[in-house]
C-alpha cells in the first residue's frame, strides 16, 4: 500500500511516495529547484522557476515546466520531455527517449541507443555514442546531428541535418506540404531516401565514401561522387 508524504527536497515536494513497486513522484517548486531521483522509477517535474532535474537508478519520467529547466536521465531507460521554457535534455547510459517541448529546445542523446524527437519549435537535436534515432518535429527548421553511432533521419519537416563519422540513414516520412531540407553526409556510407519528399531538398554526397540516394518527387540537388549508387535516377532533378 502506498503512503502521502508531505516535505521538503532540495526545494522540491515529495507529493507521494510508495512501495517499492510503485515510483516516486516529485514536482519542483516555485523556485529553483534541483531534484534527484530515487533508485526506483521516478515520476519528476519542474516548477516555475529554472530547475536541474537528475534521474537515477529507475525508470524515470521526467519533464521540465515553465522556466529554462535542465533534465538528465539516469543509468535506466527514461522518458525525458521539455516544458514549456527553453530546455536542455540529455540522454544518459540507458536507452531514452527525449522529445522537445513547445519551445526551442536542445536534445543530447547518451551512449545508449536513444530516439529524439522534436517539438512543435525548432529544435536542436544531437545524437550520442549509440546508434540513434532522430526526428524533427513538423513546424520549424530544426537542425540534427548525428553523433559517432550509426543514427537514422526522419523528415516530417523544414529541417538541416549534418551526419556523423557513422552510417547515417535519412529517410523523408509522407508530407503534406513541401518543405525545404539539406542533408550534410557524414565520413560513414550514408543511405538518402527521398522517394516520399516533395519539398525542395539540397545534399552534400561527395565524401568519398559508397552512398546510396532513392530519388523522389521533389526537387533535388545533390552533390555525389563515383562511389555512389543513385536509385530511381529519372525522377533525380540535379546531380553533379
Amino acid at each position: 500500500m502506498s503512503k502521502i508524504l508531505l516535505g521538503v527536497l532540495a526545494g522540491a515536494a515529495i507529493l507521494a511516495t510508495a512501495t517499492s513497486a510503485v515510483a516516486d513522484r516529485i514536482v519542483g517548486g516555485p523556485d529553483d529547484n534541483r531534484l534527484v531521483g530515487t533508485n526506483r522509477g521516478d515520476m519528476m517535474s519542474g516548477g516555475k522557476g529554472e530547475d536541474v532535474m537528475l534521474g537515477r537508478g529507475g525508470r524515470d519520467r521526467i519533464r521540465g515546466n515553465l522556466g529554462f529547466d535542465e533534465l538528465f536521465g539516469g543509468k535506466r531507460a527514461d522518458k525525458i520531455a521539455g516544458g514549456n521554457g527553453l530546455d536542455d535534455l540529455y540522454g544518459q547510459a540507458g536507452r531514452d527517449r527525449l522529445t522537445g517541448g513547445p519551445r526551442q529546445d536542445d536534445l543530447f542523446g547518451g551512449p545508449g541507443r536513444d530516439r529524439l524527437f522534436g517539438g512543435r519549435d525548432a529544435d536542436t537535436l544531437r545524437g550520442g555514442p549509440g546508434n540513434d534515432y532522430l526526428r524533427a518535429g513538423p513546424r520549424k527548421h530544426s537542425t540534427l546531428y548525428g553523433g559517432k553511432g550509426d543514427d537514422n533521419f526522419s523528415v516530417t519537416g523544414w529541417l538541416t541535418v549534418k551526419g556523423g563519422p557513422g552510417r547515417e540513414t535519412f529517410k523523408a516520412s509522407r508530407l503534406k506540404t513541401a518543405s525545404q531540407s539539406a542533408f550534410y553526409g557524414g565520413a560513414g556510407h550514408d543511405k538518402l531516401d527521398l522517394k516520399r519528399f516533395k519539398g525542395f531538398f539540397v545534399g552534400y554526397m561527395d565524401d568519398g565514401q559508397r552512398d546510396v540516394i532513392k530519388c523522389g518527387p521533389g526537387l533535388e540537388g545533390i552533390d555525389i561522387d563515383r562511389h555512389d549508387v543513385v536509385l530511381y535516377i529519372k525522377a533525380c532533378s540535379a546531380l553533379s
